[in-house]
């Protein structure tokens, strides 16, 4: 529980009852923060810096309190008794003492200052107790000589004897650094009580209440409080971590203002759970309910299932939907039941909690890079913690990869650094497009994780370079292994690869520059990339020039809108550039799996797409930067239009028609026939596309026409002209052989659209 000293001292702890404050008690040791010593005079002085800083960030209405960890202890006879905190309260002691005499306000707030008092000597006692009784004589206050020690011990009631208690002498020691440091700051006392903005807070924890004792959640119910699906499984992952075989496998160091503990896994998650980690999940809580604990559930659901798909694909996807129906709730017996609560998840689950609150520098230091590859919390934030058990393959791998990986890097000096390399090849291995299609794909992705780092040394990249990468789409896994070996060139190469990746719509795939560039087809007989300096800056510039051109053509959302389908006409222009899914494709800019510009790029070394992949380096190569892309697409079109003439022409004049449906055309009888297809596959609401363009061609003369699907000749037809229901059928064996068949005239062939056009120009336009 978030609080503050002054709602100790004024018993505002909601389910607590402190009427008489807090006594630092006989076991504890002296007060400490004051001594002589240079470790002692760099804590204070840090800490009374960061006090101070964060008050006045409060009061320019900064966001974030300074948290000052946890303080625990024991309420007795309306007593709070800390045993960890003793001088983090002490200090803070002292500035609300301090703040209130300079206010001259110590009448006023001695009532609530005297419930804070030392039990461990009777010096200490009275030294606190007599400090509440100090006249403020502004005019020596004010003087710069003044020296609050100085002025303490010239008081008659302060006895020569309590310099020698180690307690007092460090408690001057400290007000001395306080008056140094507040007595010309804008800062007062209301500031650093004010509830609603408070600048200084720690946790709370009442150890009876913690869970040290087995029957506090029996005590709960007791007195008849509700307890929440987390409170019910916190009570027995407790008892089930505790009574494990793996409980003192497992040993955490836990820092405190008294130094490092050293706490088995059942001690390190009672502690944390109620405090640091439940803080974290407060401010992501429902802000009409409170609730949170519910995000720190989700959470461990989420581990545990992924950790099965490594082990039981199959029961993975089983557990997973019975999740997502509700048929089962993310309850500690459904947990048992699913066979998710193993020592894998329960590690993994403290590991990424650790993570989260940055409770190790290198995890602060990974933080503070913004990773551009993964924003971890923003997943959390928007799919984790909502219990979303649809998570795609992608999500699964980027958690897991992070919670297997905190524990191989969390001691060297080189994690933070290690973390963004290992998040970067994830992201990048993992958002293959449709490379995930069941539970076994994913399965086989985290098997391959777990040979990464079962096998981990020490340096990501030099790992991922020398072992056989399994698991993953391969042209991805050697698309990274290049990179790898371009970023280790330089700072220049890391940068232009960094901007490459980061590409919205390229996410991280850049093949098809690596193919454009020359530098795909060297690796294949130069696997270490080997270039001599002319060499280097030959590919460096080919790099950087291709994706200059993709940029003029390509944005967040795949191929720009220049209008009338120009950059496809311009495509088209240069050669039949069309992909074939069941029926050919105009390439989509979407995700889809086999007809988009992902695929094509995903697929750049494939020979199947070697005529698409050189069409579009073709335009590449025939663009001129310093012109707009617009103008550069009209000029490849001019180029190569008049020497177009196969079907393309058709869609070249008429570049609307080039997605008049869905983008997908049908090719029959050597390209003569060309359907335009509503889906993927044929079907009776294709156009046939001569059909369509005599129409088009009838209606700029005003007249009407209908075409419709007539099973006898397996097609579009035109069935009506204005009100007449003459036909006109479009055959394929003959060139530009049209038929009309007119009730009582019977049948004519037109051997050229011209010609047909010109004989119903005459007989049907009124």
């Amino acid at each position: 529980m978030r609080t503050t000293l002054w709602n100790l001292l004024t018993n505002n702890i909601p389910n607590h009852s402190i009427k008489f404050g807090v006594v630092i008690p006989m076991i504890q040791r002296d007060y400490a923060q004051g001594r002589s010593n240079p470790k002692s005079l760099e804590i204070r002085n840090q800490f009374v810096c960061d006090l101070k800083v964060a008050i006045e960030n409060s009061q320019k209405a900064q966001e974030y309190p300074l948290e000052l960890d946890f303080v625990y202890g024991y309420i007795q006879n309306d007593i709070f008794y800390p045993l960890d905190g003793q001088q983090r309260l002490t200090t803070l002691f002292l500035l609300h003492w301090y703040l209130s005499f300079k206010e001259n306000n110590l009448k006023l707030t001695s009532s609530t200052l005297s419930k804070f008092t030392y039990q461990i000597r009777q010096t200490s006692t009275d030294f606190f107790r007599k400090l509440l009784e100090l006249d403020f004589d502004e005019e020596k206050f004010d003087k710069p000589a003044f020296i609050l020690s100085t002025y303490i011990k010239d008081q008659s009631w302060f006895l020569s004897k309590w310099i020698a208690d180690n307690t007092i002498f460090s408690c001057l020691n400290v007000l001395d650094l306080i008056h140094e440091k507040f007595k010309n700051a804008d800062i007062q006392l209301t500031t650093l009580i004010d509830n609603h903005k408070t600048p200084i807070v720690f946790n709370f924890l009442d150890i009876e209440k913690l869970g040290m004792s087995d029957d506090l959640y029996i005590k709960m119910n007791a007195r008849g409080v509700s307890l929440t699906s987390f409170e019910n499984l916190k009570a027995e992952l407790s008892k089930l971590i505790k009574e494990s075989t793996f409980n003192k496998k497992h040993i955490y160091n836990y820092e405190h203002s008294e130094g490092v503990s050293r706490f088995d896994m059942y001690k390190y998650f009672i502690t944390k759970i109620d405090t640091v980690w439940s803080d974290y999940f407060w401010d992501k809580r429902n802000i009409i309910t409170n609730v949170f604990d519910n995000k720190l559930l989700n959470l461990l659901s989420y581990i545990a299932l992924t950790n099965k798909a490594a082990v039981d694909p199959e029961d993975f996807e089983q557990t997973r939907n019975r999740f997502e129906s509700e048929e089962i709730l993310p309850t500690f017996y459904q947990f048992i039941e699913s066979k998710l609560l193993d020592e894998d998840s329960l590690v993994n689950y403290i590991n990424i909690l650790d993570f989260l609150i940055r409770s190790d520098s290198s995890y602060i230091e990974y933080f503070n890079h913004n990773n551009p590859y993964l924003n971890i919390e923003d997943l959390l934030d928007t799919r984790v913690y909502n219990g979303v058990y649809s998570l795609s393959a992608t999500d699964r791998l980027k958690v897991y990869s992070i919670v297997h990986f905190l524990p191989l890097v969390k001691d060297r000096d080189n994690a933070s650094i290690e973390l963004l390399k290992m998040t970067r090849l994830i992201s990048n291995l993992s958002t293959v497009s449709n490379f995930y299609n069941n539970y076994k794909d994913l399965n086989a992705s985290l098997l391959g994780l777990s040979d990464i780092f079962n096998n981990y040394t020490g340096d990501i990249y030099s790992q991922f370079l020398h072992s056989e990468i399994s698991g993953f789409y391969k042209d991805q896994v050697v698309e990274e292994k290049i990179k790898i070996l371009l970023i280790s060139k330089s700072d220049k190469w890391l940068q232009l690869i960094q901007n490459i990746e980061l590409d919205p719509y390229l996410n991280g795939h850049i093949l098809v520059m690596l193919k454009f560039s020359g530098i795909w087809d060297d690796y294949k007989s130069n696997t270490s990339l080997n270039w001599n300096m002319t060499q280097d800056l030959q590919f460096f510039e080919s790099l950087k020039n291709y994706y200059s051109k993709y940029s003029m053509y390509f944005n967040e959302n795949g191929s720009i809108d220049f209008g009338n389908q120009l950059f496809r006409t311009a495509m088209l222009s240069i050669d039949d550039y069309l992909i074939h899914a069941t029926n050919f494709h105009f390439i989509s800019d979407d995700n889809h799996r086999d007809t988009s510009w992902k695929r094509l790029f995903r697929e750049s070394d494939n020979d199947k797409f070697s005529k698409s992949i050189g069409t579009l380096k073709a335009l590449f190569d025939s663009s001129d930067q310093n012109i707009s892309p617009k103008i550069n697409l009209k000029n490849i079109i001019k180029t190569n239009k008049t020497t177009i003439q196969d079907w393309r022409k058709y869609f070249i004049t008429n570049p609307d028609l080039i997605y008049y449906l869905s983008g997908y055309i049908l090719f029959e009888h050597n390209y003569n026939m060309i359907y335009l297809l509503n889906a993927s596959r044929y079907s009776v609401k294709a156009y046939e596309l001569r059909t369509l363009l005599l129409q088009r061609k009838l209606e700029d003369l005003g007249i009407s026409t209908t075409i419709e699907y007539k099973q006898e000749y397996g097609k579009s037809i035109i069935a009506q002209i204005g009100n007449r229901k003459s036909k006109v059928i479009f055959y394929f064996d003959k060139k530009d052989t049209f038929e009309i068949i007119e009730r009582g005239k019977g049948s004519t062939i037109f051997n050229s659209e011209k010609k047909i056009i010109n004989y119903i120009e005459e007989n049907y336009k009124k």
